[in-house]
């Protein structure tokens, strides 16, 4: 009977479903580690951990960060990782970068987290999104990663890996993450201005067919652009876009393909964007009347372009 009572008792301890706490506390590396770190105020840590420095291992640092059997503070931990990567016989490694990243989120230590993203990528440089994005995933455990892949765009970007921060994105992608918002429209504002209208169009639809939300200014945008480089095709595919995502083009949006038309010599275009423009309830604005007027006189029919005028006087 006692003994039946003692393994009903031994069921109901957490020690039996939950063991692992118990030896990473006598794991004398993790438990040297920690000590040196609560006693860092008044010890320093070169110190204290003089004879542990030759032979401590990224592994060892990882497992620190994951288990913190001694219930350190964030800051300590953090604080502790930059001694190490100040220290001279020690190498931190993409694994060790990652899991403090995701430990650095978790706490919101975001600042920190997004400094030692910069930093990773900027070491790693150019062509490294593909191991980072490997190693972040492997070490996210149950932790989000939206920030960490947000800060991954953003500093690739920064850096001028543009190549990179599509990687990324696509990555998120394929392994059907969540969208990271802000690094999308970072790197799409930055391709807005470095790249071609027809890559930056490229990259707006794979992100909108991803679930990024689609806006009237960004379609804008891209028309303008489009129609500058004379690619009046593409933009009005563009401009037949925004309907199908289910926004209404604004008077911006009529009057900049009306304009690329206008400027290619394509006016019968120009005039039935018009009437389309009055049809969806949009009245034409001085910029519209002056648009079309340029290109009646351009073609010499001055009867129309001052019947027009009268019109947009009236």
């Amino acid at each position: 009977m006692q003994s039946q009572t003692l393994k009903r008792s031994i069921s109901r301890s957490p020690s039996a479903w939950y063991s692992p706490p118990f030896p990473h506390h006598h794991n004398p590396i993790l438990t040297t580690l920690s000590h040196a770190i609560s006693n860092s105020p008044t010890k320093p840590l070169h110190v204290s951990l003089s004879k542990l420095l030759p032979s401590l291992t990224p592994s060892h640092v990882v497992d620190l960060i994951v288990l913190n059997p001694f219930s350190l503070s964030p800051h300590s931990l953090f604080s502790f990782f930059n001694f190490l990567s100040s220290h001279p016989t020690f190498r931190h490694t993409l694994h060790s970068y990652s899991t403090m990243s995701h430990f650095l989120v978790a706490h919101n230590m975001l600042p920190q987290a997004r400094f030692l993203l910069n930093f990773l990528v900027s070491r790693k440089g150019k062509d490294s999104a593909s191991s980072i994005f490997a190693s972040v995933l492997e070490t996210k455990g149950t932790y989000q990663c939206d920030f960490v892949f947000d800060s991954l765009m953003i500093a690739y970007t920064d850096l001028g890996f543009v190549s990179d921060a599509i990687q990324c994105f696509r990555l998120v992608r394929k392994h059907k993450l969540r969208v990271p918002f802000r690094g999308c429209k970072y790197l799409f504002d930055r391709m807005m201005k470095i790249s071609s209208p027809i890559v930056s169009l490229g990259f707006y639809m794979e992100i909108l067919d991803y679930g990024f939300p689609p806006n009237v200014y960004s379609f804008n945008i891209l028309m303008n652009k489009l129609c500058r480089e004379g690619l009046i095709k593409d933009a009005q595919m563009v401009f037949d876009e925004i309907a199908r995502r289910g926004l209404h083009a604004s008077v911006v949006s009529f009057n900049t393909l009306i304009n690329g038309y206008c400027k290619s010599g394509n006016l019968d275009e120009g005039f039935r964007l018009r009437s389309a423009m009055e049809e969806a309830g949009i009245r034409p604005d001085v910029f519209t009347y002056s648009v079309l007027i340029n290109g009646l006189c351009k073609e010499s029919r001055l009867d129309k372009a001052n019947e027009l005028f009268e019109e947009m006087c009236n």
